[in-house]
């Protein structure tokens, strides 16, 4: 079975709505920090005299940065610093960072990435996390409607 994810999306996430975009942000951020990567490269081998090129491919870096930002908040959760995703539980936010596989951290809404919880540590806050159809749930690839 698949399951649908919504664009323009509004409001708490559960932990299995999350996760569900896990993998579809997953994908979206490979892509932009891959052509991120490459920009920077570039610029690293450009002279420092060539104040043009310098300032194209800074733009061209800002505007992959932008898109990337707009195309997470298109899902509803929330681009913080580079490559970072904080999705609203109502209590906090559960938090992603590229590479990472899967959602797995925690933190309040006044903290950040840097006091990030693994969640195991959480589960008496969020009961949904010890559900055994967890697992299933997260098997089964999502599509974007």
């Amino acid at each position: 079975m698949t399951n649908l994810v919504t664009i323009q999306r509004r409001g708490n996430f559960s932990f299995q709505e999350a996760q569900a975009l896990a993998p579809i942000i997953k994908r979206i951020t490979a892509r932009y920090r891959d052509q991120v990567e490459s920009l920077m490269k570039q610029l690293e081998s450009v002279d420092l005299d060539r104040s043009e090129v310098i300032d194209r491919i800074e733009e061209q870096i800002n505007g992959l940065i932008k898109d990337w930002h707009a195309k997470i908040r298109k899902l509803g959760a929330e681009p913080k610093g580079l490559w970072v995703v904080d999705f609203d539980c109502g209590e906090g936010y559960f938090c992603w960072k590229y590479p990472e596989s899967s959602v797995s951290h925690w933190h309040s809404y006044d903290t950040s990435y840097k006091d990030r919880v693994l969640l195991d540590h959480l589960g008496r806050f969020f009961p949904e996390l010890e559900t055994e159809d967890q697992a299933d749930f997260t098997k089964s690839e999502p599509r974007i409607k």
